[in-house]
């Protein structure tokens, strides 16, 4: 190589200015296969300035999951200098990349339902006391009466501090001073104290119109705060699912540290125990007589060792 190639093989810091690419049949051959055969650069230069003169288009979309053509990049083998990333977080992007291909494509994109359930559970308004209560209402805008704080709002609602309001049969708590205003100021709170939710959940909920619904929805995806798709599991093929971006992000952690403790490697002791079991050694598990010798041998089978240590 250093003889066909000598830049290819010189060291990095050595060289200055563009690498000199010799007129050699080998190489002419290796970057040909390797830029016009595997891969078609010249239709690549195309494209790139055909966006340039913006002939083409380009749209950001933010994925729930990797996209399938960026699998290769994320397991690089670790001599791909892709990052300084440990071998085993190469192993853990591989998990997250089965969560994207499932065996039914109805599950892409599905989440672990406790995980869900633990963020719902812990972006839920904590309310020990009227002041807690308060401050759930400045961030829900609208409440539905809860029986269990209703000790607490009446304390606010005789401190001037929360008033019931009523749209239609509907009734709402609110704080003093912060007007409801267009639903994409309730929908707002509801989806960053709320996992996974459906428009449809918000327009009951909330005694919003659908439509009403759906537009602020859009609002608020068009400013990058909450996604859109089937996150839990069985909601495939269903209505569309919404949840803000950030509880979005520690739901897809506590999936994928589910999914990594289930291939997470048993201690030293343990896996010895498993072999003193599995290859007969443990008082418990040893075998006996023609039959007993029958599965050692099969068990060591393709083993090689001397005659003598077979005897």
């Amino acid at each position: 190589l250093a003889a066909v190639f000598p830049d290819q093989a010189a060291c990095a810091e050595n060289l200055t200015g563009e690498i000199r690419i010799p007129d050699h049949p080998l190489v002419n051959e290796t970057i040909g296969n390797c830029l016009h055969e595997a891969m078609d650069l010249t239709r690549l230069i195309e494209i790139l300035d055909a966006i340039q003169r913006g002939e083409i288009r380009t749209l950001a979309v933010d994925t729930v999951e990797p996209s399938p053509f960026s699998h290769e990049i994320l397991n690089a083998n670790p001599y791909a200098y892709l990052d300084d990333a440990p071998l085993e977080e190469r192993r853990a992007r591989a998990v997250q990349l089965r969560r994207t291909l499932p065996e039914a494509a109805s599950e892409i994109g599905a989440l672990d339902s406790a995980a869900i359930a633990a963020v719902r559970e812990e972006s839920w308004p904590l309310v020990r006391d009227p002041d807690e209560l308060h401050d759930a209402l400045l961030t829900l805008v609208l409440l539905p009466p809860v029986p269990e704080w209703r000790e607490f709002y009446d304390a606010l609602e005789s401190d001037g501090r929360a008033v019931t309001l009523r749209a239609g049969e509907a009734a709402f708590w609110i704080a003093v001073g912060r007007e409801p205003g267009p639903p994409v100021k309730a929908i707002r709170g509801w989806l960053e104290s709320t996992g996974p939710t459906r428009a449809s959940e918000l327009a009951t909920r909330l005694a919003f119109t659908q439509e009403e619904v759906e537009i602020a929805l859009a609002q608020l995806e068009g400013e990058g705060q909450i996604l859109r798709g089937h996150f839990t599991p069985g909601s495939a093929g269903g209505e569309i699912e919404w949840c803000n971006r950030r509880l979005l992000a520690r739901i897809h952690r506590l999936t994928l540290g589910r999914l990594r403790r289930e291939i997470e490697p048993v201690t030293t002791a343990q896996f010895l125990r498993f072999l003193e079991r599995w290859q007969h050694l443990a008082p418990s598990s040893r075998l006996h007589g023609v039959d007993g010798l029958f599965q050692v041998i099969r068990q060591l089978q393709g083993f090689e060792i001397a005659a003598s240590a077979w005897e």
